[in-house]
């Protein structure tokens, strides 16, 4: 019994250092101008309901935490985001900003964060270079590519891409593949938005629904729950496979 309970401790021991060290800690603190105190808000997610209250007082505030991995957040100075909405990344280590309360996205500043720092200097750059451009050019579409195939490290474009690529095929897939396949900051490969995109690309790569792609020869029953096989009733013919909810 004795020699259990011993088992027991070491394998719980094990499982609690593990989850240390799977996981991050971070905190993120600074200073509003503008404001002496009140309330600002942490994004966890995109959904409603989802932020995270923290008070501040003579203009200061913190918070810390943990996180498995890096992902996009964001910072509001109201619940609604009124006053604008700060896109910030959560990281390990120390995340110091000094908030503007007139002007949130403009005026604020990052002070400490690798990568909130890298993300800032190349949101500015992207929005200046493509802010008011036509999307539907092929120029610039192929001008945004190599934007992105140079800042393939930043945290920006792994969020922008994991963004657009959920709502519509943006990169044609080979280009996708190649940037996300480029990418060797490991940091970035845990995070939250590199996970998503990887996947979006996967399941279009390997979709049965790609021109030239081979369908995977899979067995359904009929109506007399006779098994029969995809490839015996395509057998070189085009065919048409439609999915259904149930």
């Amino acid at each position: 019994m004795k020699k259990i309970i011993s088992l027991l401790i070491v394998l719980l021991f094990t499982l609690s250092c593990k989850k240390h060290t799977d996981t991050f800690e971070f905190r993120i603190s600074g200073t509003i101008v503008g404001h002496e105190s009140g309330e600002l808000y942490i994004g966890e997610s995109s959904r409603v309901g989802d932020e995270i209250p923290i008070p501040y007082n003579n203009y200061k505030f913190e918070y810390k935490g943990e996180s498995p991995n890096l992902y996009s957040s964001q910072i509001l100075l109201d619940i609604n985001g009124e006053k604008g909405v700060l896109p910030i990344v959560i990281e390990p280590g120390e995340i110091i900003f000094e908030l503007n309360y007139d002007s949130l996205v403009e005026k604020s500043v990052v002070h400490a964060g690798y990568y909130n720092k890298a993300y800032r200097k190349a949101r500015q750059e992207y929005i200046s270079n493509f802010a008011t451009a036509d999307y539907n050019s092929q120029i610039i579409k192929d001008k945004i590519i190599q934007w992105f195939k140079n800042n393939n490290e930043n945290y920006l474009a792994i969020d922008f891409l994991s963004s657009w690529e959920s709502r519509e095929d943006f990169l044609p897939l080979d280009i996708l593949g190649e940037l996300i396949q480029s990418i060797e900051d490991k940091n970035l490969i845990k995070s939250r938005e590199y996970i998503e995109l990887y996947s979006i690309w996967l399941s279009r790569k390997d979709s049965i629904n790609r021109i030239g792609k081979k369908a995977t020869n899979f067995r359904l029953p009929d109506i007399d729950k006779k098994l029969i096989s995809f490839n015996s009733v395509a057998n070189k013919k085009l065919t048409y496979v439609e999915n259904s909810g149930s």
